[in-house]
């Protein structure tokens, strides 16, 4: 017999908010969770209930860091619900190791191999790494000039070796011809390992579509990039090696360059929780590159998996995640209920958002806003900077409220009068209003509790979904949290 509810077991309770509500896993596969308050404001408290929530419920996932020390955090969030055994730590001595041109080469589905998907992930990493690529501009020329250069150097790397490997890339960009007229002279042709692989690519078999792919990539690299000024060949190049070099020296190049321990399809097959323990504030510029880049192969991983054959709820999460996120979050907020998916990131406001994104001003806003508007769950902590006080108000809404108004009036030589309170002798009048104002004033949010001594060890916050009216018959709840350690 069919089932009569095909949605019942979205319906399943992950996350109690109140003696009446519950977080199910259709609410947190809606785009995900936003967590936001100022510093000190308790989003941990929060945090640490949700987190354990997701794990207690077999969600797998993939943990992003900002800070040293959030790796231990969730250890214990892991030993707390008995899933130990289910934590993989990815750092530089833990011995395990993402090849990600490996993976994009070997993975299941159709668009493995394909040299065009290798160039997104490259280039997704490199652009969302150097703000400035996405400022406006002439960025678009340059994107595809890199684009392109990448394109070809997968093509070259697969047509001789049947494989695509970051050191060989980088090794035929290092000897590309400078003219048209050095790419056809004997000396550079002899000592070139672009050159090497196009003659090793000559002696393979290949389709006509190969041929004609082949043919395209050998023109380029001889006719095309050599024809270019040298300044525009030298930006475009050094473009790709500031990525290229950041894999491939110090520990990075071991973690990602020397083999597959790991795959996305952990988290969801195996219920793997993997931990990316390259904090930001520790390996800085080289951490983020790393983090940003494994988070985008999962992301489209995720989104290709079967959720018929692997159903497993899966999360990703960051704290302070304004460190890592990228113009493509608010597109895999937006189909992440389809692919059973939680995402989880906390930060403090939107200034911190926008300054994540473009250097675009009107760019990073819109960027911001369209994260946070296909984050559906929202946890409102205390806040204190005024935009987001007016955002968070804003979200909420308004209502109609009744507001009660007194006049006094009192004729000029009775103006002493009125200052000393002396208005036995005045008249007055009492009035009553109905004026549309916010549910929340955009004050009341800092009146919040921050948890500390002073509160108890009590953390406050105010809980909103779209669409959803909670059991006080509002669209927010609010919410409180017993601090860790009181």
């Amino acid at each position: 017999m069919p089932n009569p509810n095909p949605y019942a077991e979205l319906q399943q309770p992950i996350m109690q908010v109140s003696k009446h509500d519950w977080l199910t896993l259709e609410d947190l596969y809606a785009g995900g969770c936003c967590i936001i308050g100022a510093t000190g404001s308790g989003k941990t408290s929060s945090a640490v209930q949700l987190a354990c929530s997701l794990l207690q419920a077999g969600f797998g996932g993939v943990v992003l860091t900002a800070k040293p020390g959030e790796r231990q955090e969730w250890e214990r969030y892991a030993a707390r619900v008995g899933r130990s055994q289910d934590v993989v730590i990815f750092s530089p001595g833990s011995g395990a190791a993402f090849n990600f041109l490996q993976y994009e080469m070997t993975r299941p589905g159709a668009g493995a191999r394909d040299s065009a998907n290798l160039t997104d992930v490259f280039y997704y990493v490199l652009e969302a790494g150097n703000k400035q690529a996405t400022g406006g501009g002439d960025s678009a020329h340059w994107d595809a000039w890199v684009r392109q250069l990448i394109l070809n150097a997968c093509d070259l790397c697969y047509f001789a070796r049947g494989t695509v490997g970051l050191q060989e890339m980088k090794d035929i960009i290092s000897s590309l011809a400078t003219s048209r007229a050095e790419s056809h002279s004997e000396t550079w042709q002899r000592e070139s390992f672009c050159y090497s692989l196009i003659e090793e690519a000559e002696k393979k078999p290949r389709t006509e579509d190969e041929q004609h792919d082949f043919d395209e990539c050998v023109s380029y690299f001889l006719e095309e990039l050599p024809a270019l000024s040298d300044k525009t060949r030298s930006i475009i190049i050094s473009m790709f090696m500031s990525l290229a070099t950041c894999f491939l020296r110090g520990k990075l190049r071991r973690m990602f360059c020397s083999g597959l321990t790991i795959r996305p399809e952990d988290t969801w097959e195996r219920g793997k929780i993997i931990i990316l323990d390259l904090p930001i504030k520790e390996f800085n510029q080289r951490g983020r590159f790393a983090q940003i880049l494994f988070k985008y192969v999962w992301q489209r991983a995720v989104e290709r998996r079967d959720v018929r054959q692997h159903p497993r709820g899966c999360f990703l999460w960051a704290d302070e995640a304004q460190q890592i996120v990228t113009s493509y979050d608010a597109q895999f907020a937006s189909t992440s209920r389809s692919s059973r998916v939680c995402t989880v990131y906390l930060s403090q406001s939107l200034p911190v958002y926008y300054s994540a994104f473009s250097a675009n001003p009107e760019r990073a806003r819109y960027d911001a806003l369209a994260l946070l508007g296909n984050m559906q769950v929202k946890i409102l902590h205390n806040q204190t900077e005024n935009e987001t006080c007016e955002w968070m108000s804003n979200l909420i809404g308004k209502a109609w409220t009744r507001k009660t108004s007194t006049n006094l009036n009192a004729s000029p030589v009775d103006t002493m009068a009125a200052i000393t309170g002396n208005t036995s002798q005045q008249g007055h009048s009492v009035g009553t209003s109905e004026v549309l104002d916010h549910k929340i004033l955009p004050a009341e949010w800092q009146r919040l509790r921050t948890g500390g001594f002073r509160n108890r060890g009590r953390v406050e916050a105010v809980l909103h979904q779209g669409g959803r009216t909670w059991s006080n018959g509002e669209n927010y709840l609010p919410i409180a949290f017993d601090q860790e350690g009181f």
